[in-house]
Protein backbone atom coordinates (compact mmCIF):
# COMPACT_ATOMS: atom_id res chain seq x y z
CA UNK A 1 0.00 0.00 0.00
CA UNK A 2 1.23 3.66 -0.65
CA UNK A 3 0.39 6.74 0.46
CA UNK A 4 -1.47 8.84 -2.35
CA UNK A 5 -2.44 12.30 -2.97
CA UNK A 6 -5.05 13.30 -6.02
CA UNK A 7 -7.22 16.20 -6.65
CA UNK A 8 -11.06 14.47 -7.65
CA UNK A 9 -13.47 17.19 -7.59
CA UNK A 10 -16.17 15.61 -5.88
CA UNK A 11 -19.39 15.21 -3.71
CA UNK A 12 -18.31 12.22 -2.33
CA UNK A 13 -15.41 10.26 -2.66
CA UNK A 14 -14.06 6.85 -2.57
CA UNK A 15 -10.66 5.09 -2.40
CA UNK A 16 -10.28 1.89 -3.40
CA UNK A 17 -7.40 -0.42 -1.88
CA UNK A 18 -5.37 -1.93 -4.02
CA UNK A 19 -2.71 -4.27 -2.26
CA UNK A 20 -2.70 -5.64 0.94
CA UNK A 21 -3.98 -8.97 2.95
CA UNK A 22 -7.80 -7.67 2.77
CA UNK A 23 -8.11 -6.99 6.26
CA UNK A 24 -7.70 -3.32 7.58
CA UNK A 25 -7.92 -0.73 9.70
CA UNK A 26 -9.28 2.33 8.87
CA UNK A 27 -9.14 5.68 10.75
CA UNK A 28 -9.88 9.31 10.44
CA UNK A 29 -8.73 12.25 11.03
CA UNK A 30 -10.67 15.40 11.37
CA UNK A 31 -14.51 13.97 11.69
CA UNK A 32 -15.75 17.37 11.98
CA UNK A 33 -14.71 17.62 8.12
CA UNK A 34 -15.82 14.40 7.24
CA UNK A 35 -17.13 10.84 7.88
CA UNK A 36 -15.79 7.86 6.25
CA UNK A 37 -16.96 3.96 5.81
CA UNK A 38 -14.68 1.20 5.07
CA UNK A 39 -16.36 -1.74 2.92
CA UNK A 40 -14.57 -5.09 3.28
CA UNK A 41 -16.03 -6.74 0.61
CA UNK A 42 -14.77 -4.10 -1.92
CA UNK A 43 -11.62 -2.97 -0.29
CA UNK A 44 -13.51 0.73 -0.59
CA UNK A 45 -13.49 3.43 1.64
CA UNK A 46 -16.63 5.86 0.96
CA UNK A 47 -15.56 9.26 1.93
CA UNK A 48 -18.66 12.02 2.54
CA UNK A 49 -17.40 15.52 3.01
CA UNK A 50 -19.43 17.68 6.06
CA UNK A 51 -17.62 21.32 5.83
CA UNK A 52 -14.88 22.61 4.11
CA UNK A 53 -10.93 21.77 5.89
CA UNK A 54 -9.08 18.61 5.46
CA UNK A 55 -8.34 15.16 7.26
CA UNK A 56 -7.06 11.82 6.62
CA UNK A 57 -7.70 8.74 6.01
CA UNK A 58 -4.99 6.33 7.18
CA UNK A 59 -5.10 2.54 6.43
CA UNK A 60 -3.19 -0.32 8.53
CA UNK A 61 -2.89 -3.44 7.26
CA UNK A 62 -3.74 -6.14 10.03
CA UNK A 63 -2.04 -8.79 8.96
CA UNK A 64 1.40 -7.30 7.65
CA UNK A 65 2.89 -6.35 11.15
CA UNK A 66 5.69 -4.30 9.53
CA UNK A 67 3.10 -2.73 6.79
CA UNK A 68 3.14 0.98 6.56
CA UNK A 69 0.26 3.21 7.34
CA UNK A 70 -1.24 4.44 3.95
CA UNK A 71 -2.59 7.64 4.52
CA UNK A 72 -4.91 9.50 1.97
CA UNK A 73 -4.96 13.87 2.67
CA UNK A 74 -8.74 14.76 1.47
CA UNK A 75 -9.05 18.64 1.12
CA UNK A 76 -12.44 19.90 1.27
CA UNK A 77 -13.45 22.84 -0.53
CA UNK A 78 -16.44 25.10 -0.75
CA UNK A 79 -18.46 27.81 -1.92
CA UNK A 80 -16.79 30.74 -0.38
CA UNK A 81 -18.61 33.61 -2.67
CA UNK A 82 -20.13 34.48 -5.75
CA UNK A 83 -19.55 36.89 -8.34
CA UNK A 84 -22.01 38.39 -10.73
CA UNK A 85 -20.30 40.42 -13.65
CA UNK A 86 -22.57 41.82 -16.60
CA UNK A 87 -22.76 45.29 -18.66
CA UNK A 88 -24.21 48.69 -16.02
CA UNK A 89 -26.60 49.53 -18.54
CA UNK A 90 -28.98 48.07 -20.97
CA UNK A 91 -31.30 48.93 -23.35
CA UNK A 92 -34.73 47.32 -23.30
CA UNK A 93 -34.64 44.58 -26.26
CA UNK A 94 -31.29 43.87 -26.48
CA UNK A 95 -29.00 40.93 -24.84
CA UNK A 96 -26.16 41.02 -22.67
CA UNK A 97 -24.16 37.96 -21.14
CA UNK A 98 -24.57 37.54 -17.22
CA UNK A 99 -20.89 36.03 -16.12
CA UNK A 100 -21.02 34.20 -13.09
CA UNK A 101 -17.85 34.00 -11.26
CA UNK A 102 -17.59 31.20 -8.32
CA UNK A 103 -14.64 31.22 -5.16
CA UNK A 104 -13.64 28.95 -3.09
CA UNK A 105 -12.89 30.09 0.43
CA UNK A 106 -9.74 30.81 -0.42
CA UNK A 107 -10.29 33.11 -2.83
CA UNK A 108 -9.90 30.51 -5.73
CA UNK A 109 -11.89 30.58 -8.88
CA UNK A 110 -13.53 27.28 -9.13
CA UNK A 111 -14.16 25.21 -12.59
CA UNK A 112 -17.20 26.55 -13.86
CA UNK A 113 -18.05 22.55 -14.60
CA UNK A 114 -18.60 22.90 -10.60
CA UNK A 115 -22.25 24.62 -11.34
CA UNK A 116 -23.48 20.63 -10.83
CA UNK A 117 -22.13 20.16 -7.80
CA UNK A 118 -22.94 23.92 -6.58
CA UNK A 119 -26.41 23.44 -7.40
CA UNK A 120 -26.41 27.20 -8.14
CA UNK A 121 -29.82 28.47 -9.84
CA UNK A 122 -30.09 31.78 -10.97
CA UNK A 123 -34.03 32.94 -11.32
CA UNK A 124 -35.93 35.76 -12.76
CA UNK A 125 -38.43 37.54 -10.68
CA UNK A 126 -41.88 36.24 -11.96
CA UNK A 127 -43.76 38.86 -13.18
CA UNK A 128 -40.33 40.02 -15.30
CA UNK A 129 -41.30 40.36 -18.55
CA UNK A 130 -38.11 42.04 -19.09
CA UNK A 131 -35.24 39.51 -18.09
CA UNK A 132 -34.96 36.02 -19.22
CA UNK A 133 -32.05 33.98 -18.53
CA UNK A 134 -30.46 31.47 -20.89
CA UNK A 135 -27.55 29.40 -19.55
CA UNK A 136 -24.41 28.83 -21.93
CA UNK A 137 -23.14 25.35 -21.32
CA UNK A 138 -19.57 24.68 -21.22
CA UNK A 139 -17.92 21.20 -21.83
CA UNK A 140 -16.61 19.42 -18.54
CA UNK A 141 -12.80 19.40 -17.82
CA UNK A 142 -12.73 18.06 -14.43
CA UNK A 143 -12.92 14.53 -13.16
CA UNK A 144 -16.26 14.55 -10.55
CA UNK A 145 -17.38 11.69 -8.50
CA UNK A 146 -20.75 12.23 -7.12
Amino acid sequence: MKSQTKRILCAQGILRIQEGSGHFQVDTLGLSKMSSTYHEENKTIVVTPLSEGSGKILVLDLCLPNSPVAESIVEINGVGSIHVSTTEKLQVGTSALLEVSIYDHKGILLSPNMMRLVHLQLETPLDSHIIELIPEVFEAEDTFIT
